[in-house]
């Protein structure tokens, strides 16, 4: 009997009202992503003052993680606060704590309003469902609305790396910011690596098509002119100084990426998963980008759909036909002779200065947004 009674209450009242709250929390994240992204950056701030003066008394390591932890507790409880930490090699071993208070109630508080809809309605359940099973229900779908804590702090984490109180620190040859459970599992969100790469090794590793090797890792100065590969997985990686010139890299999953002052002349990228990526001031003269997916609005923010940007970057020549580009920034951007032939520009950002540079669409004029160079936009 409780059975079918939670069967039905899982139909009736959980499955649509968790849709309802990530369609509002998903609107909210893409309108607010900036402001969301300042806080994580303070509360990161002051996890590394706090790691710096440990580290001034001699108590604390090099920094080898970053962690900002959902507290399980703390949801069944009502609340919203995720806790920041810093930890030496020794990670959880490390006790000498470091930690900071984030408030989370900005995606959580949807899971709090469901939670107390979900008590009223199960009190017409006749007490065939009860607290606990309506707590089960909240741990399971945390997750969702967790997922979007990730999309926020992976738009953040390139500031959070420029920060004067985070270069300060002593920090290991690699540092892993992580997040997840309170002293459980945890996924890595970004990497910060100073190592040199070893190109031969990482032309090895792809060539032998274990495609997926390389997610959520750092490159810097790679040689990885005139690869040819097929749907290899970088996403959320990091490449910095990197020269892809003439790689053939079609059906690439490169979402979340950051390329930086990096090389992609005639490079192929065509019909690969480019959402949130950003190629701002790299050279892309030539590239092939046909049928990109990088249109914001293809997926939910919890998926990392932020825009695709190529800011600064040079794209003369460059062949976008048929990308999905709605949403993709490309101010102060090179377009001299880019084709753009069949591709989305809903809301996508370009220099007014470009305007004469660029062979549009009628259609396509009138669905881009024109930044001029004082900072205001104009149809």
């Amino acid at each position: 009997m409780q059975d079918i009674a939670l069967a039905d209450f899982e139909t009736d009242e959980v499955q649509w009202r968790v849709q309802a709250a990530l369609l509002e929390l998903d609107l909210y994240v893409r309108t607010h992503i900036d402001a969301l992204t300042q806080g994580f950056i303070e509360a990161m701030r002051e996890v590394c003052v706090q790691a710096a003066a440990l580290q001034q008394q001699g108590e604390k390591g090099d920094i080898a993680y970053v962690t900002c932890s959902m507290l399980r507790t703390e949801i069944l409880d009502g609340g919203n606060r995720y806790v920041a930490e810093a930890f030496d090699s020794r990670w959880f071993f490390d006790r000498k704590l470091c930690e900071v208070e984030y408030d989370a109630s900005w995606a959580f508080g949807y899971l709090q309003r469901c939670r107390q809809e979900w008590l009223q309605a199960a009190e017409s359940y006749h007490g065939t469902v009860k607290a606990p099973d309506i707590e089960r229900i909240m741990l399971r779908e945390a997750r969702n609305f967790h997922a979007y804590l990730v999309t926020v702090t992976r738009y953040a984490m390139p500031e959070v790396i420029r920060l004067p109180e985070y270069q300060q620190l002593t920090r290991s040859q690699t540092v892993e910011f992580r997040l997840g459970e309170y002293m459980d599992l945890s996924e890595v969100v970004y990497k910060d690596d100073f190592r040199e790469t070893d190109s031969e090794a990482v032309r090895r590793t792809l060539a032998a098509e274990e495609e997926s090797a390389y997610r959520y890792e750092v490159f810097n100065h790679a040689h990885l002119q005139d690869l040819e590969l097929e749907k290899v997985d970088l996403r959320y990686s990091r490449l910095n100084q990197c020269d892809l010139s003439r790689s053939v890299w079609n059906g690439a999953v490169l979402m979340g990426t950051r390329w930086e002052s990096c090389m992609l002349a005639h490079t192929d990228l065509s019909f690969s998963l480019l959402l949130g990526a950003d190629f701002s001031g790299c050279m892309l003269k030539g590239a092939k980008l046909q049928g990109i997916i990088a249109g914001q609005g293809t997926m939910q923010m919890s998926e990392g759909a932020v825009p695709v940007s190529f800011r600064g970057a040079d794209v003369q020549e460059a062949d976008f036909t048929g990308a999905d580009l709605r949403g993709a920034i490309f101010i102060d951007a090179n377009v001299r002779h880019t084709n753009f032939q069949g591709a989305r520009l809903d809301q996508a950002l370009f220099s007014f200065e470009a305007r004469e540079q660029l062979a549009l669409s009628e259609e396509q004029l009138q669905s881009v947004i024109w930044v001029k160079a004082q900072g205001e936009a104009g149809a």
